[in-house]
């Protein structure tokens, strides 16, 4: 797999792995925050932050794909085959 493709994977993967793996080290009643139990911001917050990482992976392949147009562009500028 490319870097290309590996980075928004990896970047909509943390949300995922933050509710799935960090659950069982958060999941404790104390302390509060915002009045809530620790679990339940932990979970609030995740949800907030999902659209935070899923929106750095579509920037990040939506700019990969300028560039690689960009590319595709000057080679046939330049008269390669594409």
């Amino acid at each position: 797999m490319t870097k290309r493709k590996l980075i928004p994977l990896l970047l909509a993967a943390i949300p995922c792995t933050a509710l799935i793996v960090g659950v069982p080290f958060v999941n404790r009643s104390e302390p509060f925050i915002w009045g809530m139990p620790f679990l339940l911001w932990w979970i609030f917050v995740n949800v907030m932050l999902t659209p935070v990482w899923m929106g750095s992976a579509y920037l990040y392949e939506k700019r990969q794909q300028k560039l690689s147009r960009m590319s595709d562009h000057s080679k046939v500028e330049r008269g390669l085959n594409v």
